[in-house]
């Protein structure tokens, strides 16, 4: 899926992981939709909704992460 782009590629880390995830996606819908099971092209429109759930989770995690770092009292461990 997408082997052009770094979120994607199975040749770095990161990449392995989208990749899998993906891939657990598709069989997981295969196995719930047997008649419909995996069609060619599935991929194709599963990596950009999976990219843009990525996306949206990461930048929720960094300003949640960053909110908290602001309401954290000085010298204060956790949040």
């Amino acid at each position: 899926t997408l082997p052009d782009y770094a979120f994607f590629n199975r040749e770095q880390p990161r990449g392995r992981r989208h990749h899998a995830a993906i891939s657990r996606l598709l069989f997981l819908y295969a196995k719930l939709n047997p008649g419909i099971r995996y069609v060619q092209g599935m991929n194709e429109l599963l990596a950009p909704i999976y990219y843009v759930f990525c996306l949206a989770l990461e930048s929720s995690a960094s300003s949640s992460f960053a909110v908290c770092a602001l309401k954290a009292p000085a010298g204060a461990a956790g949040g």
